[in-house]
């Protein structure tokens, strides 16, 4: 049962993929991962880049070349962390404030089209134990990645 949760949820994410696509067929933010940190940015007036990345549970690798690809299409901007010299932090612009707003009525079309069939309720009760499963992974992620699968199983305080 649990493995075919988990592989249910990945199929999830794929079909969830090709909506997002279609919807960022156009314009200058070509991927989700594009969109993600947009609108974390959207929420913040400036984060490091490593906390942006964090928030998006990103390789850092992975999540820096997104942000290359921002700063490229002046999407987001950088510049220094008066309170950390070694730090830069990173903000939305105005540019991208409105890419992302253009897009939000094809994303709330995409959010329409994943829950598919459900009723109200069961959209409910699907966000409920979602949520309830990213806090428990989001922990797990920030403090204690660096486990085994075993130790990860066997942690009681999790």
């Amino acid at each position: 049962m649990n493995t075919d949760i988990s592989t249910l949820l990945v199929f999830m994410y794929r079909y969830a993929v090709v909506y997002f696509k279609k919807a960022l067929k156009e314009g200058p933010i070509n991927t989700l991962d594009e969109f993600s940190f947009l609108i974390v940015l959207m929420t913040y007036p400036s984060l490091s880049k490593t906390e942006l990345v964090q928030k998006l549970i990103m390789e850092k690798t992975s999540g820096i070349e997104v942000i290359k690809r921002l700063l490229k299409n002046e999407l987001i901007e950088e510049f220094d962390n008066p309170n950390d010299k070694r730090s830069v932090l990173v903000a939305i612009t105005a540019k991208g404030k409105e890419e992302l707003a253009s897009l939000f009525p094809k994303m709330g079309l995409v959010g329409s089209v994943i829950v598919g069939n459900l009723t109200s309720a069961e959209v409910s009760s699907l966000s409920f134990l979602l949520r309830k499963l990213d806090y428990y992974h989001n922990d797990i992620f920030l403090h204690h990645r660096n486990l085994s699968l075993e130790e990860l199983r066997d942690r009681k305080d999790l």
